[in-house]
């Protein structure tokens, strides 16, 4: 239910924000200003919920205040009001899928298996949310979101979280901490900088791109649909793909998929080409969203989860895209939409030299650890 009320509105922003008659500089701004939030905000959750113990009341908060002050976008026509309402609603909605993510963690549920029905929602939704747009006007979708989010809140109050073991948290919790800032963990939200930032940036960008192809809202709409519906059959299997290969080797491969994605939207002519390749495009979230959850799985302490999961995000969801959004949009008003994509395309590229990395000292370990066990 949650992807469900995300996908009425998030596809369409970029073209919201075009309808309105904002300049390219000015959407970046809107966008980087929205992620600026995030990324000082979700370490922020993370604290407090650590704090806690649990995530569930900060979660169940943070839909409530959503629901409300999305009720006033459509009315602002003022591009410094409108940027900050959606400064506040992006300080409360930046921790909704860390908190959630880290409910998932701290049980033993396959990451996956639980991740692929919030495809299935946002899929479910994003079918339809182009044609309803068009027929209802696309400030209307605000009231879809808000309507939904209030649905995902009575599904949130029945969630029964398993609180943190806290015997002798006070001791651990310094340890917790520190030990985020080991070498591999610091590699991988550098890569999340760059690969998830480039992700971001594409996708917000993403319904201008299409519309400049010549394709209508009806017609994005559907390819959204299948972009989102291809991740789930890599969902499913992404347990087992992790288990053989191992999450650094996924992570890199997952920046490979990104990389071929961008390089299509950069070369494409028509909008018919996004249309036909999109069910191919689901690879990356499918595969790179797991693989996230089983490193910091194993890569950090349990008592601090919640804190290493927004910590990352607000890099890779945050910062990355605050940078990149902005520059995106300087680069929309000078070149072309294009043009961003081939930005996008070298920012992913070291991404992966920077997951190449990780993969080489994953296979380091492994072989001292096998001839540590042999001796």
């Amino acid at each position: 239910m949650l992807f469900f009320s995300m996908a009425a509105y998030y596809p369409l922003l970029g073209r919201y924000y075009q309808e309105l008659g904002f300049s390219g500089t000015q959407i970046g701004v809107l966008f980087s200003t929205a992620t600026f939030i995030t990324m000082f905000m979700q370490p922020v959750w993370g604290l407090i919920c650590d704090k806690k113990g649990k995530c569930k009341g900060a979660f169940i908060l943070m839909h409530v205040v959503i629901a409300l002050i999305i009720l006033f976008v459509p009315y602002i026509k003022n591009y410094w009001l409108l940027l900050m309402v959606m400064s506040a609603h992006f300080t409360f909605q930046c921790g909704l899928f860390p908190l959630l993510d880290t409910m998932i963690y701290k049980d033993s549920y396959d990451f996956g298996s639980i991740r692929l029905w919030g495809s299935i929602g946002f899929s479910a939704m994003v079918l339809f949310s182009g044609r309803i747009s068009e027929l209802i006007g696309l400030k209307s979708m605000f009231f879809v979101y808000s309507l939904f989010m209030l649905v995902s809140l009575a599904v949130a109050l029945k969630i029964k979280e398993v609180e943190n073991i806290s015997a002798e948290k006070k001791q651990t919790e310094k340890k917790g901490i520190k030990s985020l800032f080991k070498k591999n963990y610091i590699l991988f939200s550098i890569m999340g900088f760059f690969t998830m930032g480039a992700f971001i940036t594409g996708s917000q960008y993403f319904s201008i791109l299409f519309s400049d192809k010549g394709g209508s809202m009806t017609t994005f709409g559907i390819t959204y649909f299948f972009f989102a519906i291809s991740e789930v059959p890599f969902l499913k299997l992404s347990k087992k793909i992790i288990r053989r290969y191992g999450a650094e080797r996924i992570i890199l491969i997952s920046g490979i998929i990104l990389l071929a994605r961008n390089f299509l939207y950069m070369s494409a002519k028509t909008y018919q080409i996004l249309l036909y390749t999109s069910i191919l495009m689901g690879s990356f979230i499918g595969l790179l969203l797991p693989a996230v959850a089983v490193f910091i799985k194993e890569k950090t302490e349990p008592e601090n989860r919640a804190t290493a999961v927004t910590v990352y995000s607000a890099i890779s969801m945050g910062l990355g895209p605050m940078i990149f959004q902005f520059s995106s949009g300087i680069i929309y008003d000078f070149v072309n939409i294009s043009a961003i994509y081939m930005f996008l395309c070298l920012l992913i590229l070291i991404g992966i030299s920077i997951s190449r990395i990780l993969e080489n000292d994953s296979k380091r370990s492994r072989r001292v650890s096998s001839k540590t066990i042999k001796a």
